[in-house]
């Protein structure tokens, strides 16, 4: 059974830079290792899922769920949204629930970061598309670096694949 309750810690957190039409609300947003741990500190590439727990209190259509990866200085260097990946979510019924679940890596410089979410759409009957919930620090988390991981100077360090061609 899903612990889907609010997290009081969350609304403390986000009480200065929460706002949205209230059509739905994020009442847990939880960041685990793989193995289903709830974890506040990383190693730079490791891999993440980040949970959003969405309790919606009236119909949404066209919903939109993302998040924002910011530095400690609050610039965004990575995030998506389920617009961005082509996801969509069908419509969401008044009193239902769901988790909305973010599968990633933190290829991050070591640092402490927060997740800022949010969820556009429209509420039924309503033409335009607007903000239902967004907050700053809904979570926060610190990434280093392994002692076998060299340091490195970027924000954000990409895999890459290389090759040396001899020339004659």
């Amino acid at each position: 059974k899903v612990d889907f309750s609010a997290d009081p810690e969350l609304e403390k957190r986000c009480k200065n830079t929460r706002f949205g039409n209230g059509a739905a609300r994020v009442v847990r947003v939880r960041l685990e290792d793989t193995a289903g741990q709830d974890r506040t500190e990383f190693v730079h590439g490791q891999s993440v899922v980040l949970k959003f727990y969405c309790e919606f209190r009236e119909n949404v259509e066209s919903l939109v769920i993302g998040y924002f990866c910011r530095t400690d200085t609050g610039i965004n260097i990575t995030g998506t949204n389920t617009k961005i990946e082509g996801i969509k979510i069908p419509r969401q019924a008044a009193g239902t629930r769901a988790i909305m679940l973010f599968h990633t890596t933190l290829p991050v410089r070591p640092g402490i970061y927060s997740i800022t979410m949010a969820l556009t759409g429209r509420r039924e009957n309503e033409a335009e598309i607007s903000t239902i919930d967004w907050a700053d620090l809904a979570c926060s988390f610190s990434v280093h670096l392994a002692p076998n991981q060299p340091e490195f100077e970027q924000q954000v360090l990409i895999p890459h694949d290389f090759e040396l061609l001899p020339v004659d």
